[in-house]
């Protein structure tokens, strides 16, 4: 289940691949799979699960990546733009094969539908492998476009995400609801650039590219900061394979909110107007730093 984008002419050399793994609100994947909402136990919290998946899906990150990708084939880049059209909250399209299932169905029916959400996922693998000779081919670039909660989690004073359960879904999204609104405990934009041993794993041409744009252009960014490109993850399978980063969003940051105090996850609009103002500074910085990582071949 992947939907896919191409832009710019058919005949140039790839430039481009842009990835949204955790966008999807899982339409087509519920159509897909009818016995999820057929369970009576699914059904009997069908509100709850439903604001669970919304709550998981990574609001705005496959609107940034289209505007990424338009800005890109305006300067000349033929791009390839996926979204992984399952939601997250249910099978992870953005972990490797073994992490990939979610504890978040009862059960019995996760393990009647497991292998056929194992089968989904490695066909995503397998037309990922595909684009990342074709990236090496042609000495282009992925990235990995996601977007976040805008506050940490915490509990007991310490910064940390529970599991998700179907028992604890409720609560599972209550802690992100009730994460503290404070300016240190705001999320600024994270730009994932190694493994969880502190390894360097992506681009480095893109790495400070971005970064130099972003902070040229007011944005603040941490690195590798609240999340990085852990070995289960498939950011870390991207950049081990092909030249490629990965970009993670505060949710307010393409939102229409104009205070991220104030901001309301449950509630969130997509601003048209950031997503475009965002991936046009993206798509111009990766732009140069395609140029030079080709001139340093």
């Amino acid at each position: 289940m992947i939907k896919e984008f191409s832009f710019a002419e058919s005949g140039t050399a790839l430039d481009f691949v842009l990835i949204s793994p955790h966008s999807s609100q899982g339409g087509t994947f519920f159509d897909a799979f009818p016995e999820i909402f057929a369970d009576e136990a699914v059904d009997a919290k069908k509100s709850e699960f439903l604001e669970y998946v919304h709550l998981e899906s990574d609001f705005g990150a496959f609107e940034l990546s289209l505007s990424i990708a338009e800005s890109l084939s305006l300067l000349g880049h033929k791009v390839t733009c996926l979204e992984l059209d399952y939601p997250r909250g249910i099978v992870d399209g953005g972990r490797v094969l073994d992490h990939c299932i979610r504890e978040a169905l009862p059960g019995s029916l996760l393990n009647s539908l497991r292998s056929r959400f194992l089968l989904m996922h490695q066909q995503s693998l397998n037309r990922l492998h595909q684009l990342y000779q074709t990236l090496n081919e042609s000495s282009g670039f992925l990235l990995d476009i996601h977007s976040m909660a805008s506050f940490n989690p915490v509990h007991n004073m310490q910064t940390i995400t529970k599991p998700v359960s179907f028992e604890n879904l409720s609560s599972y999204c209550q802690q992100f609801y009730e994460a503290p609104r404070s300016e240190d405990n705001l999320r600024l934009i994270d730009i994932i650039s190694k493994d969880e041993h502190g390894n360097a794993i992506a681009n480095e041409y893109l790495r400070k590219h971005l970064c130099e744009s972003l902070a040229r252009n007011g944005f603040q960014l941490q690195e590798n900061i609240p999340y990085w490109a852990d070995s289960a993850f498939m950011m870390n399978y991207h950049m081990m394979r092909t030249q490629a980063i990965a970009i993670d969003i505060p949710k307010h940051l393409l939102s229409n909110s104009s205070d991220p105090l104030d901001f309301d996850i449950k509630s969130m609009k997509i601003s048209d107007e950031r997503a475009r103002h965002l991936g046009k500074m993206i798509a111009t910085a990766s732009s140069h730093a395609l140029g030079s990582y080709r001139d340093s071949l």
